[in-house]
């Protein structure tokens, strides 16, 4: 079942806690490359069964890029970079300088000095920089000025050698005690490359979640040029529990812990929205899991899995969309236990890229390139949402900042225009419409910006029976919540055709439970692909059954009444479990 959409999602109680180490992926594949050792780049095609495409540089193209896209390039992808798409990319960077902290000097530039990546990306018009990374003892670099001179120096004359056009910083795992030298670093460098080399930038990673309050940002945002949150690893290689790497939302299940919290926090601590970047992942990773359920303690180490080698080799998997984090994972068992694998693909990275526009920060930056392959889709994705020839997209969904299952957010105030190229008209309709009454409210336009006409605001709670219509062939929508009280937002679809195509779009299973808040005589609508057994299960807020009921459905729609399941249930809030032999489904039930 390729792109499974489930209109219910994956619900189990109570909420799992994100987990992240300290590294990044960053540190640990660079820590697990570092034990080969290969005389030049065309050791690692061989050893990476790499065969490029283009043998000579590509010329710049006439795509235009409407926010940043920033990629790293790991040294040990050895020519992969003949085949990235720099019409694409606004900087590639070179992974990496790893600088030794008693010293300052490098312990390995790698290829640097002689790679052609230089010559591939500024033959495309693309800005090419080198990356420095450091991921322990920072303290012994920071208390030695003189190591932290020699570092300043030799990353100008690195950069300088082959004539590029930036630094990005990678500092990971720095003490909050370092804070203030981390910061003064930032700016003496920043200062250093503007002054010796003009129009270079300067970037630097960021941890999803600064835990240690060691990145000061505001005292840095005057003088660094893009800051790149590594919006991954919030479920890392070690943790209990199997989950997603890099969830745009939490929903019900995951703890607030996600991308849209990342941005949101990063904005709050005084990043410029324009130098805000979030970094996202060209790889997944699969976990031994205990059982089936998502969900699921882990049983082993998880494995990084990269884009490549998911299309390679899960083709036979089922897909499974996971609703609350925005995400898609394969479940599936082998000889000696189950396995989740959890990434993300053209559609996760599309909703991704869509709040990137929605907050209006600065674009993306991509861990690592070249680790799609030859596999297109994921360059598709970002020529559809950020270049000038995208936005032929002729249908899809809109929901708030919380996701599908999760409340928005306090102090939001963004704007987002759905326009597909040669649309004549944008129909919206509502499946749910929930904000606090009078204090947060989402207005919609007939047009691209807010200054078009208003067709209409809505705040509280709607039931929407009519279907909004965008005549101009864009339409706006510009939401505001307060600092209080959050609710659960909406879910809406959009086409510029008929909603046919849309209730039909890739669409094998899919449930429906209505009217919800329900009442006596709400209906689940179950839809299947082929005949199933099917055990249903409502529990209570603690978690509960209340009633449960095993059926055998037919394959199309069927109809229960939710009063065959339960008809006593007090008012409160219930779930439903639904599950067939080959899936799960999970949905929040409200009774009034």
């Amino acid at each position: 079942m390729k792109n499974l959409q489930i209109l219910v999602t994956i619900l189990l109680l109570p909420a799992i806690v994100f987990s992240q180490n300290k590294n990044s992926i960053h540190a640990e594949q660079s820590e697990h490359y570092r034990n080969y050792s290969f005389e030049n780049e065309q050791a690692w095609d061989e050893f990476n069964n790499f065969e490029p495409t283009n043998k000579s540089p590509i010329k710049k193209t006439n795509k235009s890029l409407e926010k940043e896209v920033f990629g790293w390039s790991p040294y040990w992808l050895g020519t992969a970079y003949y085949d990235y798409d720099y019409s694409l990319l606004s900087e590639v960077s070179y992974f990496s300088c790893e600088v030794n902290e008693n010293t300052g000097e490098p312990d390995d530039v790698h290829y640097w000095l002689t790679t052609e990546i230089v010559d591939y990306a500024h033959a495309a018009g693309t800005r090419i920089s080198l990356t420095a990374t450091l991921f322990s003892n920072h303290q012994t670099l920071f208390d030695n000025p003189a190591s932290v001179q020699t570092l300043i120096d030799t990353l100008v004359g690195l950069v300088k050698y082959r004539d590029a056009d930036g630094i990005n910083i990678d500092f990971e795992a720095v003490s909050s005690t370092q804070s203030e030298k981390m910061t003064a670093f930032m700016i003496d460098l920043s200062n250093r490359f503007h002054a010796e080399i003009p129009g270079s930038t300067v970037s630097i990673a960021l941890p999803a979640v600064d835990w240690s309050h060691t990145f000061d940002v505001e005292a840095m945002n005057d003088y660094v040029d893009i800051f790149l949150i590594m919006g991954y690893g919030y479920h890392w290689s070690g943790g209990s529990t199997a989950g997603p790497i890099s969830p745009k939302n939490s929903g019900d299940i995951w703890t607030d812990i996600d991308v849209t919290q990342s941005i949101n926090t990063y904005l709050e601590d005084g990043v410029s929205p324009e130098k805000l970047c979030l970094a996202v992942p060209y790889y997944g990773r699969d976990w031994a899991t205990e059982n089936d359920n998502i969900p699921s303690s882990a049983t082993e180490t998880g494995v990084a899995v990269t884009y490549k080698n998911l299309r390679d080799n899960y083709s036979d998997y089922a897909e499974i969309w996971d609703n609350h984090s925005s995400n898609p994972c394969y479940v599936y068992e082998d000889a000696s236990s189950w396995h989740q694998c959890w990434f993300d693909n053209g559609e996760s990275l599309g909703k991704k890229y869509d709040m990137v526009k929605a907050q209006n920060i600065g674009g993306i930056g991509i861990w690592a390139l070249g680790y799609d392959g030859n596999y297109t889709e994921l360059y598709d994705i970002i020529s559809e949402k950020f270049s000038d020839e995208g936005n032929n997209q002729c249908s899809g969904t809109f929901s708030d900042m919380g996701g599908p299952t999760g409340n928005y957010y306090n102090n939001e105030d963004y704007i987002f225009t759905i326009a597909p190229n040669g649309a004549e008209q944008i129909k919206l309709i509502f499946d749910d419409f929930f904000v606090e009454l009078d204090y947060d409210t989402l207005f919609i336009y007939n047009g691209e910006d807010i200054n078009s006409p208003l067709i209409n605001y809505f705040t509280g709670e709607h039931f929407f029976e009519d279907t909004i219509i965008a005549n101009s062939g864009a339409i706006t929508f510009k939401f505001y919540s307060d600092g209080a009280t959050t609710k659960e937002g909406w879910n809406a679809r959009w086409t510029c055709d008929q909603f046919s195509d849309i209730e039909t779009n890739s669409v094998e299973n899919k449930i429906r439970i209505y009217p919800n808040p329900f009442s006596e005589s709400s209906e689940i609508e179950i839809t299947l692909s082929e005949p199933s057994q099917t055990e249903i299960k409502i529990f209570d807020i603690k978690g509960q059954i209340v009633s449960e009921k095993l059926l055998f459905l037919q394959n199309g729609k069927n109809t229960i009444p939710l009063s065959s399941l339960s008809s006593s249930l007090k008012t409160g809030t219930y779930f439903v479990t639904i599950k067939t032999e080959r899936n799960i489904f999970h949905a929040k039930l409200i009774k009034l």
